[in-house]
This record gives C-alpha cells, sequence and structure tokens, in this order.
C-alpha cells in the first residue's frame, strides 16, 4: 500500500480471492460480497500480511487443512464447510494460517539463534556474554506474555462455542484465575452462575 493506493491493492486482493475460490467446489465457494469484506478485512485488520500469504491460505484451505477449533487446541472437521464459506469460517481458517505461520517463522528464528550462540558465544567478551545474557532473558518474559496473551484469546474464543458441560471441562483444564476469569463471565452470560447459586439456596432451605 505504501507504493500503490489501497484501490488497487484491493482489486488485486479480491482478484486473487475469487482465483482462490475456483479451488473449492461450487458448493463451497464463499459469495463475492463477502469476498470483498474478506479483503477489506485483510486490508484493515492485517497490512503486514503479503498477497502472497492469502494465495497460499487460500490453497491450503481448499485442500481442507483447516477446520475447527476445539477448546484442547486440536483441528477438527477439517475442510468441511456444511454449504458455502462464510466470512466467519474463512477468518477463523485465516487465524489458523497466521498461527501456522507464526510457528514457523518462531521454529527459523530459534533455529537460527542456536547457530549463532554455537558460533559465538565463546568468543565473546564476558561483559559481552552478560548482556546477551540480559537480552535473552528479556526477550524469553516477553516471549511468554505473547503466550499468555494468546492462549487467552483462544480462550475466549472457545468459551462462545462449547456446551454448557464443555464449559465446566474448561473450567477444570484452566486453573489460573485470569483462564477462569474468563469462562466464569461466559458461565455467567448463560445464567449458569444463578442457578447454581439458586439451587444451593434451594437445598440449604
Amino acid at each position: 500500500m505504501r507504493e500503490v493506493s489501497t484501490v488497487e491493492v484491493f482489486a488485486n486482493l479480491s482478484k486473487a480471492i475469487t482465483n482462490g475460490m475456483a479451488l473449492f467446489n461450487d458448493g463451497q465457494r464463499l459469495p463475492v460480497e463477502q469476498g470483498a469484506v474478506f479483503a477489506d478485512t485483510i486490508i484493515e485488520e492485517y497490512p503486514h500480511e503479503s498477497l502472497a500469504d492469502v494465495v497460499v491460505f487460500l490453497r491450503r484451505a481448499a485442500l481442507g487443512k483447516y477446520g475447527e477449533e476445539g477448546w484442547d487446541g486440536q483441528t477438527l472437521k477439517k475442510g468441511q464447510t456444511f454449504g458455502a464459506l462464510t466470512l466467519a469460517k474463512v477468518m477463523e481458517w485465516w487465524r489458523q494460517y497466521l498461527g501456522e505461520k507464526a510457528e514457523a517463522l518462531e521454529a527459523e528464528r530459534t533455529k537460527a539463534n542456536g547457530s549463532y550462540k554455537l558460533d559465538l558465544s565463546s568468543a565473546l567478551h564476558p561483559k559481552v556474554m552478560d548482556v546477551a545474557k540480559e537480552l535473552s532473558e528479556k526477550v524469553s518474559v516477553e516471549r511468554a506474555e505473547n503466550n499468555k496473551a494468546a492462549r487467552l484469546e483462544k480462550i475466549r474464543r472457545t468459551v462462545g462455542s462449547v456446551t454448557d458441560d464443555g464449559l465446566r471441562e474448561l473450567y477444570a483444564l484452566h486453573t489460573a484465575a485470569d483462564e477462569r476469569s474468563i469462562i466464569i463471565g461466559e458461565a455467567d452470560k448463560r445464567g449458569l452462575l444463578a442457578k447454581a447459586m439458586n439451587q444451593t439456596n434451594n437445598e440449604a432451605a
């Protein structure tokens, strides 16, 4: 978008999405108007991703690599659309693609960092090593915070799609206070807390 107009970027994205839909069966293809919204969403919310990412994503989606994300993180019902694709389904699959991409980049970065340390650590001055250690610890903390944020976001996306029993399973599985706060909030929204409180009061009476 720095080199050409947003209109041209939108046109190229829309064309790539239309071409990508040709890889799906007739009854699976995303309606044209929703494809335009998908293109607009990419431009607004994912400006750092490339046109190539969209092309690769649609190819993988057509091959059935993505599906529903279970509460345990496993991908279920890969490639199943139950009719025409919807914008919500495509966005869910797109986020799964970005997760794959992030994991691959992290693996490459870790591999590269490991090689660098093996080659140079013995030649570094002790003071430089201290600074490197401090930076490494800072990166580890930041990575842990990012992982925590990603985990919480995953729980937020999951709680709305599970059954009441599934919500109870999530509560048993996730013991951290911030994780349980999200689950309790969903339970409260469904009226489960009030129901449990009334049941407790009735038993006490």
